[in-house]
């Protein structure tokens, strides 16, 4: 019902043709106006209607007058509901056609119908899609968009946009971790410690976000979000391991981050709250952990020339202190670089 409204342009342009009779663009007029009276009633549509079934403009001498206008003789509000039905890539060809309709196509009711079709994973948006001015929602849809192009030819040699941080930090770097969206960057320090960067500021100051809590840790994370929250929701796993000591346990943390939302409805900043704390059974080297909803897996080996491999998962939300339930993994003659765990 939908395609034949979008193609309106289209058809104006084909009943122009001479070898198409008065009778049958008559029908095939009727026929689109059917179509786009089912796609919503609009106040302006009687005048659209008035002007194609006028006599003069359905003869021979008018057709480009037909050809000319018709378009335009539709309401903006009905084109936008046209334009809705678009896919992005249209709705970038349809704004390099005219000026008029390039306008359309910046109506935030169009933005909008695009984020709501794509899957909240895919935009990674931190906040409801209510909360977007239409250029902000415009911008961050093609900018992921144009990624994914850019991801597709990758193979065809395009180049892929590159920027340096100058991040400067007091204490060494453990491990860092890129929050979906690509605001903010997480990384943690051999104290414990995990502090977090917007990319989007002027300035790459960071800011604490966990405490430091050791004196001297190897540290390694990872994060799984939440994405049926309408904002910015995720948890961080965090594992610390005191290197200095014979049984190499390490502590496990598992903390909720939140977006921090000013009084404008905009995300200014994260926060941080403690969910679990358990040690790691048994004691190992970690290789590589992985975090999706209630369960944590991590992967280890006892002995440094050891080439037998465990990895354990547990339910981080019943786990505390030691002595915990766990589903345990042989793997042999192989050394996991990562572990993945699928929700």
């Amino acid at each position: 019902m939908f395609r034949l409204a979008i193609r309106v342009e289209l058809l104006f342009i084909n009943i122009t043709n001479d070898d198409l009779p008065v009778s049958r663009t008559r029908q095939t007029i009727d026929s689109t106006l059917k179509t786009c009276v089912e796609v919503k009633s609009l106040s302006g549509l009687e005048d659209f209607t008035t002007a194609v079934e006028r006599n003069d403009l359905l003869q021979t001498k008018a057709k480009p007058l037909l050809k000319k206008n018709l378009l335009f003789c539709l309401p903006d509000e009905l084109l936008v509901e046209i334009a809705m039905e678009l896919l992005w890539r249209d709705l970038v060809y349809l704004r390099q056609t005219c000026t008029r309709l390039r306008g359309i196509t910046k109506s935030l009711a169009i933005w909008r119908s695009l984020a709501r079709r794509e899957p909240r994973q895919t935009l990674c948006l931190e906040l409801p899609i209510e909360s977007y001015t239409c250029e902000e929602l415009e911008s961050h849809f093609l900018l992921r968009k144009s990624a994914e192009v850019r991801y597709e030819k990758g193979e065809k040699g395009l180049p892929f946009s590159q920027r340096i941080l100058p991040i400067k930090m007091a204490l060494p770097l453990d491990s860092a971790s890129l929050v979906p969206g690509g605001r903010w960057l997480l990384i943690s320090t051999s104290r414990g410690s995990v502090n977090y960067y917007d990319l989007n500021s002027e300035d790459y100051t960071g800011r604490e976000l966990i405490p430091e809590r050791y004196i001297e840790r190897r540290s390694s994370m990872c994060i799984d979000t939440d994405w049926s929250s309408s904002i910015l929701k995720f948890n961080l796993a965090l594992t610390n391991l005191d290197y200095t000591q014979v049984n190499r346990q390490a502590d496990i943390e598992v903390w909720q981050v939140n977006l921090v939302v000013d009084a404008q409805g905009k995300g200014i900043a994260l926060s941080a709250k403690s969910l679990s704390h358990f040690l790691q059974e048994p004691a190992g080297t970690i290789t590589s952990i992985a975090l999706v909803d209630d369960l944590f897996a991590y992967s280890l080996s006892f002995t440094p020339h050891d080439d037998t491999w465990y990895v354990f998962v547990v339910n981080w939300k019943t786990t505390r202190g030691t002595g915990y339930p766990k589903k345990v993994k042989l793997i042999a003659f192989w050394s996991p670089t990562s572990v993945i765990l699928c929700g």
